[in-house]
């Protein structure tokens, strides 16, 4: 019977220790919840490579505008000519005048719709590479931190949208509530910005 006692009592005693250790743990701003959290959003608009890609486009873009702005001049002057009426109708030189008019149009027309298609194209394959990345380094600092799951979570921003939108909204939000979580975002951008440095 004592034997019995003092086991219960051992018991009780190591279940009040581990207790008491969570209580102190959760007292302290200690996670105690073994997932974590990235918000995809905010690494992806925050980190050095993201912001290098942004600067590039840009640069890329403007010397676009530059190229179109250089046909637009040319098409002008050439509409001008012909309308200033010194050409002959039928003229070799009219003919010519016309021709280039309707080349360089076509050189406008061309660049325009291939550029939106081809920046897209850029701007998807790099949000799927920069995402790949992400993913990497996350499961990286999840297993180094010994975590049993990390969740993406991103900051909702609930504004007036469609209906639709707000339905695709409800269906992807899924963490509610992530107190307690250990917040990885910082770390990941972290190490994002180290890999790019070195040219990972």
């Amino acid at each position: 019977m004592k034997i019995k006692m003092i086991a219960l009592l051992f018991l009780f005693g190591i279940g009040t220790l581990f207790l008491s250790h969570e209580y102190s743990s959760a007292q302290s701003g200690i996670p105690i919840s073994k997932i974590g959290t990235v918000d995809i959003i905010r690494v992806s608009k925050e980190c050095n490579a993201s912001k290098a890609f942004v600067e590039k486009t840009k640069e890329d873009i403007k010397k676009l505008r530059a190229e179109e702005e250089k046909l637009r001049t040319a098409i002008q002057a050439l509409e001008e000519d012909l309308a200033s009426g010194h050409l002959k109708v039928g003229s070799p030189e009219f003919f010519n005048k016309n021709r280039e008019l309707a080349e360089k149009e076509a050189q406008l027309k061309f660049p325009q719709d291939f550029n939106v298609q081809e920046q897209s194209l850029k701007n998807q394959l790099w949000q799927m590479d920069l995402y790949a990345k992400i993913l990497k380094i996350a499961n990286d600092i999840g297993a180094e931190k010994d975590l049993y799951l990390v969740l993406s979570v991103e900051e909702p921003e609930i504004s007036p949208q469609s209906m639709d939108d707000f339905a695709i909204f409800v269906k992807t939000h899924k963490v509610l509530y992530k107190g307690g979580c250990m917040d990885l975002t910082d770390a990941v951008i972290a190490r994002l910005n180290q890999e790019t440095k070195s040219g990972n």
